[in-house]
């Protein structure tokens, strides 16, 4: 995986790196802006760029999910800049884009007004920058039933499926290696 460099403010603690199941494997928990009851900011490679470096999502650990906050530790920097190193308290947001999350929060405001060709290839780019997202898939493939285009929506069911098929895997196969040390090497014949 690709690290953060060397030059960021923000240095993830090796003690945050997260054995899965959740926060996924290989989460790395950012100390810089926890809000101390349990949920947290860290550093999140997607699936299959894990070349790249990592985005940066938020934690609730109520509710075992993660969500994208931002598409990079330097659009974090600046948000912790912005509110004087206190976002919790301020509560103003950055210009992000390009970000996955930022275009299907758009996209959903152009469905909400009934522009429907504009919401489009916002729900596409998204699904592209983040494929293990599946309420993006959701919404993609409800849109082209909308456009009656049969066979995209039938590709994206089984997107749908292989991503939170691909997750379940993940979040198996991380319990399996980091819960029963002795099933680790069993598992990795396995899977």
């Amino acid at each position: 995986m690709k690290l953060i460099p060397r030059s960021s403010d923000i240095s993830p603690g090796i003690d945050g790196i997260c054995p899965g199941p959740f926060p996924p494997n290989g989460f790395t928990v950012l100390t810089d802006a926890a809000y101390g009851n349990g949920d947290c900011f860290g550093l999140y490679w997607p699936i299959g760029q894990e070349h790249k470096l990592p985005i940066v999502c938020e934690t609730y650990h109520d509710e075992w999910r993660i969500v994208p906050a931002f598409s990079s530790i330097k659009k974090f920097e600046e948000w912790l800049e912005v509110n004087d190193d206190d976002p919790h308290e301020n509560g103003i947001s950055i210009e992000d884009q390009d970000f996955a999350a930022n275009l299907f929060r758009v996209a959903r405001k152009c469905l909400s007004t009934g522009r429907l060709d504009d919401a489009l290839p916002l729900l596409q780019r998204a699904t592209e920058q983040l494929p293990e997202v599946s309420e993006y898939w959701l919404a993609l493939a409800i849109q082209y039933r909308r456009c009656k285009k049969q066979k995209l929506q039938h590709r994206l069911r089984l997107m749908l499926i292989l991503a939170i098929g691909h997750l379940v895997f993940l979040t198996i196969k991380s319990f399996i290696c980091c819960h029963r040390p002795q099933m680790s090497r069993i598992s990795r014949m396995i899977l």
